[in-house]
Protein backbone atom coordinates (compact mmCIF):
# COMPACT_ATOMS: atom_id res chain seq x y z
CA UNK A 1 0.00 0.00 0.00
CA UNK A 2 1.32 3.22 -0.96
CA UNK A 3 1.43 5.43 1.93
CA UNK A 4 0.80 8.88 0.08
CA UNK A 5 -0.27 11.59 2.68
CA UNK A 6 2.13 12.18 5.31
CA UNK A 7 2.05 14.92 8.35
CA UNK A 8 3.31 17.89 6.52
CA UNK A 9 0.15 17.87 3.97
CA UNK A 10 -1.96 17.77 6.58
CA UNK A 11 -0.52 21.26 7.98
CA UNK A 12 -0.15 22.50 4.56
CA UNK A 13 -4.16 21.98 4.10
CA UNK A 14 -3.98 23.92 7.14
CA UNK A 15 -2.14 26.66 6.04
CA UNK A 16 -3.99 27.10 2.90
CA UNK A 17 -7.53 27.22 4.47
CA UNK A 18 -6.22 30.02 6.85
CA UNK A 19 -4.92 32.26 4.00
CA UNK A 20 -7.94 31.76 1.68
CA UNK A 21 -9.51 35.07 3.69
CA UNK A 22 -6.72 36.82 1.66
CA UNK A 23 -7.23 35.45 -1.59
CA UNK A 24 -8.67 37.06 -4.68
CA UNK A 25 -7.31 34.14 -7.40
CA UNK A 26 -6.32 30.66 -7.18
CA UNK A 27 -3.96 29.46 -9.44
CA UNK A 28 -3.93 25.81 -9.98
CA UNK A 29 -1.86 24.19 -11.53
CA UNK A 30 -2.08 20.63 -13.30
CA UNK A 31 0.46 18.43 -15.22
CA UNK A 32 -1.20 18.35 -18.37
CA UNK A 33 -0.52 14.25 -18.46
CA UNK A 34 -3.35 13.60 -16.16
CA UNK A 35 -5.26 16.81 -16.10
CA UNK A 36 -7.83 15.09 -13.95
CA UNK A 37 -5.90 12.74 -11.66
CA UNK A 38 -3.78 15.88 -10.55
CA UNK A 39 -6.58 18.01 -10.25
CA UNK A 40 -7.51 18.29 -6.28
CA UNK A 41 -10.86 17.89 -5.36
CA UNK A 42 -10.10 20.44 -2.32
CA UNK A 43 -9.45 23.07 -4.73
CA UNK A 44 -13.25 23.40 -5.81
CA UNK A 45 -13.73 24.57 -1.82
CA UNK A 46 -11.26 26.81 -2.08
CA UNK A 47 -11.91 28.77 -5.59
CA UNK A 48 -15.37 29.36 -4.28
CA UNK A 49 -16.30 32.99 -4.57
CA UNK A 50 -12.89 33.41 -6.12
CA UNK A 51 -11.36 33.97 -9.76
CA UNK A 52 -9.78 29.94 -11.32
CA UNK A 53 -6.69 30.43 -13.41
CA UNK A 54 -5.54 26.41 -14.94
CA UNK A 55 -2.23 26.26 -15.84
CA UNK A 56 -1.65 22.70 -17.41
CA UNK A 57 1.99 22.35 -17.18
CA UNK A 58 3.88 19.79 -18.86
CA UNK A 59 1.94 20.51 -21.51
CA UNK A 60 4.85 19.78 -23.96
CA UNK A 61 4.89 16.03 -22.51
CA UNK A 62 1.17 15.33 -23.19
CA UNK A 63 -0.31 14.17 -25.96
CA UNK A 64 -2.16 17.13 -27.57
CA UNK A 65 -5.02 15.45 -28.84
CA UNK A 66 -5.66 14.10 -25.53
CA UNK A 67 -5.18 17.64 -24.06
CA UNK A 68 -7.52 19.56 -26.82
CA UNK A 69 -10.21 17.17 -25.52
CA UNK A 70 -9.85 18.07 -22.19
CA UNK A 71 -9.74 21.65 -22.67
CA UNK A 72 -13.16 21.50 -24.96
CA UNK A 73 -14.60 20.16 -21.52
CA UNK A 74 -13.03 23.27 -19.00
CA UNK A 75 -16.05 25.64 -17.81
CA UNK A 76 -15.88 29.30 -18.53
CA UNK A 77 -15.43 30.34 -15.41
CA UNK A 78 -12.33 28.87 -15.15
CA UNK A 79 -8.84 30.13 -17.47
CA UNK A 80 -7.10 27.55 -18.88
CA UNK A 81 -3.54 27.92 -20.05
CA UNK A 82 -0.64 25.71 -21.16
CA UNK A 83 2.51 26.11 -20.72
CA UNK A 84 6.34 24.22 -19.55
CA UNK A 85 6.91 26.16 -16.13
CA UNK A 86 10.30 25.97 -16.83
CA UNK A 87 10.31 28.42 -19.42
CA UNK A 88 10.08 32.22 -19.43
CA UNK A 89 6.69 32.23 -21.82
CA UNK A 90 5.52 31.03 -18.70
CA UNK A 91 5.60 34.27 -16.96
CA UNK A 92 3.96 36.26 -19.84
CA UNK A 93 0.90 33.65 -19.86
CA UNK A 94 -0.14 33.23 -16.29
CA UNK A 95 -0.14 37.26 -15.67
CA UNK A 96 -2.18 37.96 -18.61
CA UNK A 97 -4.57 35.21 -17.66
CA UNK A 98 -4.45 36.95 -13.56
CA UNK A 99 -5.11 40.07 -15.68
CA UNK A 100 -8.35 38.57 -17.09
CA UNK A 101 -9.00 37.34 -13.29
CA UNK A 102 -8.36 40.69 -12.00
CA UNK A 103 -10.74 41.78 -14.74
CA UNK A 104 -13.48 40.00 -13.71
CA UNK A 105 -13.23 40.84 -10.28
CA UNK A 106 -16.53 41.91 -8.31
CA UNK A 107 -14.74 43.85 -6.23
CA UNK A 108 -12.06 46.88 -6.62
CA UNK A 109 -9.06 46.90 -4.66
CA UNK A 110 -6.91 49.27 -3.12
CA UNK A 111 -4.33 47.50 -2.60
CA UNK A 112 -3.20 44.48 -5.22
CA UNK A 113 -4.95 41.66 -5.46
CA UNK A 114 -3.99 38.30 -3.91
CA UNK A 115 -3.17 35.38 -5.74
CA UNK A 116 -2.59 32.13 -4.36
CA UNK A 117 -0.34 28.98 -6.14
CA UNK A 118 -1.89 25.47 -5.28
CA UNK A 119 -1.50 21.91 -7.26
CA UNK A 120 -0.49 18.37 -6.19
CA UNK A 121 3.36 17.70 -5.34
CA UNK A 122 5.88 18.12 -8.05
CA UNK A 123 3.62 19.88 -11.03
CA UNK A 124 6.00 22.64 -11.69
CA UNK A 125 4.32 25.24 -8.93
CA UNK A 126 7.80 26.51 -7.94
CA UNK A 127 9.12 26.34 -11.06
CA UNK A 128 6.95 28.57 -12.27
CA UNK A 129 6.88 30.85 -9.17
CA UNK A 130 10.60 31.21 -9.74
CA UNK A 131 10.03 32.86 -13.60
CA UNK A 132 8.39 35.99 -11.48
CA UNK A 133 12.03 36.87 -9.87
CA UNK A 134 15.30 37.07 -11.39
CA UNK A 135 16.59 34.41 -8.48
CA UNK A 136 15.38 32.00 -6.96
CA UNK A 137 12.46 32.54 -4.64
CA UNK A 138 11.35 29.01 -3.78
CA UNK A 139 12.98 25.67 -3.53
CA UNK A 140 12.64 24.00 -6.18
CA UNK A 141 13.32 20.04 -7.19
CA UNK A 142 12.03 17.30 -9.27
CA UNK A 143 10.77 15.65 -6.16
CA UNK A 144 7.23 15.81 -4.87
CA UNK A 145 7.31 17.68 -0.89
CA UNK A 146 10.53 20.21 -1.24
CA UNK A 147 7.86 23.40 -0.66
CA UNK A 148 7.47 23.43 3.06
CA UNK A 149 5.90 27.23 3.89
CA UNK A 150 4.15 29.97 2.38
CA UNK A 151 6.04 32.65 0.39
CA UNK A 152 5.03 35.80 -0.75
CA UNK A 153 6.01 37.74 -4.00
CA UNK A 154 5.59 40.71 -5.82
CA UNK A 155 4.30 40.02 -9.50
CA UNK A 156 3.34 43.19 -11.19
CA UNK A 157 2.20 46.03 -9.09
CA UNK A 158 -1.70 45.01 -9.44
CA UNK A 159 -0.81 41.35 -8.29
CA UNK A 160 0.82 40.11 -5.17
CA UNK A 161 1.27 35.46 -5.56
CA UNK A 162 1.89 33.20 -2.86
CA UNK A 163 3.05 29.67 -2.85
CA UNK A 164 1.85 27.16 -1.29
CA UNK A 165 3.05 23.43 -0.58
CA UNK A 166 2.02 20.73 -2.64
CA UNK A 167 -0.81 18.99 -1.40
CA UNK A 168 -2.54 15.86 -1.98
CA UNK A 169 -6.19 14.44 -0.44
CA UNK A 170 -6.73 11.75 1.99
CA UNK A 171 -8.82 9.37 -0.37
CA UNK A 172 -8.23 8.81 -3.86
CA UNK A 173 -11.11 7.72 -6.51
CA UNK A 174 -10.95 5.84 -8.39
CA UNK A 175 -8.39 3.53 -7.67
CA UNK A 176 -6.13 3.83 -10.92
CA UNK A 177 -5.89 7.55 -10.18
CA UNK A 178 -3.02 6.45 -7.28
CA UNK A 179 -1.16 5.22 -10.25
CA UNK A 180 -1.43 8.05 -12.46
CA UNK A 181 0.09 10.12 -9.93
CA UNK A 182 3.15 7.44 -9.00
CA UNK A 183 3.62 7.24 -12.61
CA UNK A 184 3.85 11.05 -12.92
CA UNK A 185 6.13 11.62 -9.84
CA UNK A 186 3.76 13.39 -7.57
CA UNK A 187 4.28 10.42 -5.15
CA UNK A 188 8.02 10.12 -3.40
CA UNK A 189 9.47 6.93 -5.20
CA UNK A 190 10.64 5.01 -1.96
CA UNK A 191 7.12 4.58 -1.23
CA UNK A 192 5.91 3.38 -4.92
CA UNK A 193 5.88 -0.37 -6.11
CA UNK A 194 7.32 0.02 -9.47
CA UNK A 195 6.76 -3.09 -11.07
CA UNK A 196 3.07 -2.44 -10.68
CA UNK A 197 3.53 1.15 -11.94
CA UNK A 198 5.47 -0.34 -15.18
CA UNK A 199 3.15 -3.42 -16.01
CA UNK A 200 0.16 -0.23 -16.00
CA UNK A 201 1.78 1.80 -18.39
CA UNK A 202 3.07 -0.69 -20.38
CA UNK A 203 -0.41 -2.11 -20.72
CA UNK A 204 -2.12 1.48 -21.06
CA UNK A 205 0.62 2.28 -23.93
CA UNK A 206 -0.01 -1.07 -25.76
CA UNK A 207 -3.67 -0.29 -26.37
CA UNK A 208 -2.94 3.78 -26.65
CA UNK A 209 0.13 4.60 -28.01
CA UNK A 210 1.55 0.91 -29.66
CA UNK A 211 4.89 2.59 -32.28
CA UNK A 212 5.46 4.69 -28.77
CA UNK A 213 7.99 1.85 -27.46
CA UNK A 214 9.69 1.59 -30.64
CA UNK A 215 9.80 5.23 -31.79
CA UNK A 216 10.65 6.24 -28.25
CA UNK A 217 12.75 3.97 -26.80
CA UNK A 218 13.58 1.81 -29.53
CA UNK A 219 12.00 -1.68 -28.49
CA UNK A 220 10.89 -3.90 -30.56
CA UNK A 221 8.65 -6.38 -28.59
CA UNK A 222 5.03 -5.30 -28.43
CA UNK A 223 3.84 -8.64 -26.63
CA UNK A 224 4.16 -9.34 -22.62
CA UNK A 225 5.35 -7.15 -20.02
CA UNK A 226 8.24 -9.11 -18.92
CA UNK A 227 9.15 -9.20 -22.77
CA UNK A 228 9.17 -5.77 -23.06
CA UNK A 229 11.15 -5.01 -19.69
CA UNK A 230 13.54 -8.09 -20.36
CA UNK A 231 14.59 -5.99 -24.02
CA UNK A 232 14.72 -3.07 -22.21
CA UNK A 233 16.85 -4.14 -19.46
CA UNK A 234 19.21 -5.95 -22.12
CA UNK A 235 19.52 -2.71 -24.00
CA UNK A 236 20.58 -0.49 -21.19
CA UNK A 237 22.61 -3.59 -19.32
CA UNK A 238 20.36 -4.06 -16.56
CA UNK A 239 21.60 -7.19 -15.72
CA UNK A 240 22.85 -8.80 -12.61
CA UNK A 241 25.82 -11.64 -11.81
CA UNK A 242 24.94 -14.18 -14.08
CA UNK A 243 22.83 -12.50 -17.02
CA UNK A 244 19.66 -12.02 -14.55
CA UNK A 245 17.72 -9.30 -15.74
CA UNK A 246 17.59 -6.40 -12.84
CA UNK A 247 13.85 -6.09 -12.76
CA UNK A 248 13.38 -3.64 -10.31
CA UNK A 249 16.36 -0.96 -12.11
CA UNK A 250 14.73 -1.59 -15.10
CA UNK A 251 11.63 -0.51 -13.89
CA UNK A 252 12.62 2.22 -12.29
CA UNK A 253 13.91 3.30 -15.27
CA UNK A 254 10.99 2.71 -17.65
CA UNK A 255 9.52 4.87 -15.45
CA UNK A 256 12.36 7.60 -15.02
CA UNK A 257 12.22 7.37 -19.04
CA UNK A 258 8.21 8.19 -18.98
CA UNK A 259 8.66 11.03 -16.69
CA UNK A 260 11.51 12.67 -18.80
CA UNK A 261 9.49 12.62 -21.97
CA UNK A 262 11.68 9.51 -23.38
CA UNK A 263 8.51 7.40 -24.43
CA UNK A 264 6.73 10.89 -26.40
CA UNK A 265 3.83 12.52 -26.35
CA UNK A 266 1.65 10.61 -23.86
CA UNK A 267 -0.96 11.00 -21.48
CA UNK A 268 -2.54 8.75 -19.35
CA UNK A 269 -6.01 9.98 -19.38
CA UNK A 270 -7.23 9.55 -23.05
CA UNK A 271 -5.26 9.59 -25.71
CA UNK A 272 -5.02 8.89 -29.74
CA UNK A 273 -7.70 6.12 -29.54
CA UNK A 274 -9.87 6.82 -26.53
CA UNK A 275 -10.65 9.61 -24.79
CA UNK A 276 -12.74 9.44 -21.38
Amino acid sequence: MIQWFPGHMTKANREVAAILKHIDIVIEVRDARIPYASANPLVQEWVRGKQHVLVLNKYDLADPVALTHFQQSIPPQMIPISCVATEKGARKRVVLACQTAIQRLAKRHQLAPHALVVGIPNVGKSQLINQFKGRSVAKVANLPGVTRGLMWIKVTDQLMMVDSPGVLWPKLDPPDVGIKLAIAGAIKPDLLDFEQMTVWLLDYVKQHYPDALKNGLGIQANGEVSEIVSEYAHKRGFLLRGGVLDWERSCRALIGAFQSGQWGRISLEGGPIQLK
